[in-house]
């Protein structure tokens, strides 16, 4: 369930998932800069948690299923392309 990414700032001026991804890093005591990538969790997407992916053991499983599903709306125009 590790979500990648690549930084591209530092500073967020609202709370996002990816500024608490960049907050937990820090929280760890690393570095961060721009254009590093960083791996991660959401524990709880309400509450904008994120851990590192080395020290993650839970994930939220509503948050991933919303990704998933998402993801599905937009591929599965390619798998009913041709059916009438």
């Amino acid at each position: 369930m590790v979500i990648n990414r690549r930084i591209s700032r530092l500073m967020y001026s609202h709370r996002c998932i990816e500024g608490a991804a960049v907050q937990a890093y820090r929280d760890h005591g690393i570095g961060i800069a721009h254009g590093m990538k960083i791996h991660y969790v959401v524990t709880d997407a309400r509450q904008y948690r994120v851990e590192p992916a080395w020290c993650a053991a839970l994930f939220d499983l509503g948050y991933y299923r919303e990704l998933i599903d998402e993801a599905w709306a937009e591929i599965s125009v390619v798998f009913s392309r041709g059916r009438s």
